[in-house]
C-alpha cells in the first residue's frame, strides 16, 4: 500500500493537475504584469528627469533674463524644482512598488486557496485518508 493512498486516485490526481494549471497561469500572469509595471517605470522615470531638466532651464533662463541668475531666489527656485522632481520620482516608484506588492499578495492568496482546496479535495476524494503536507 502506498504511503499516500491519494497518489493512486485518478480523480484526485486530475483535481490536483487542474489546480496546478491554474496556479501556473496565475504565476505567469503575475510575472507578465510585474514586467509590464517595470517597463512602464522605465518609460516614466526618464520622462520625469527630462522634464526636470527643461524646468530648470526655464527657471534659469527666466532669472538670467532679469539679471538675477546669481541670486539666492534662483537657487531657491532650483532647489524647489529638484524637490518636486524627487517627489514625482518617489511617487512613481512607490506606485509601481505598491502595484507589484498587490500582485504578489494576490498570487499568494491564490496559492493559499489552491492549497486549501487541495487539502479539502484530499478529504473529498479519499475519506479517512491523509495528505502529506511538506
Amino acid at each position: 500500500m502506498p504511503l499516500n493512498p491519494l497518489a493512486a486516485n485518478p480523480a484526485y490526481l486530475a483535481f490536483l493537475r487542474e489546480a496546478g494549471i491554474g496556479d501556473a497561469e496565475a504565476a505567469t500572469d503575475a510575472t507578465t504584469r510585474t514586467e509590464a509595471i517595470g517597463a512602464e517605470l522605465a518609460r516614466r522615470l526618464p520622462r520625469i528627469a527630462e522634464g526636470g531638466v527643461r524646468e530648470r532651464e526655464q527657471i534659469s533662463g527666466g532669472f538670467e533674463s532679469r539679471g538675477l541668475l546669481r541670486s539666492g531666489q534662483h537657487e531657491l527656485s532650483l532647489a524647489r524644482q529638484r524637490g518636486d522632481e524627487g517627489t514625482a520620482v518617489g511617487d512613481t516608484m512607490g506606485a509601481g512598488v505598491d502595484q507589484i506588492a498587490e500582485l504578489q499578495a494576490a498570487l499568494a492568496r491564490r496559492r493559499a486557496e489552491a492549497q486549501r482546496r487541495a487539502a479539502e479535495g484530499a478529504l473529498r476524494f479519499a475519506p479517512g485518508a491523509y495528505l502529506e503536507m511538506g
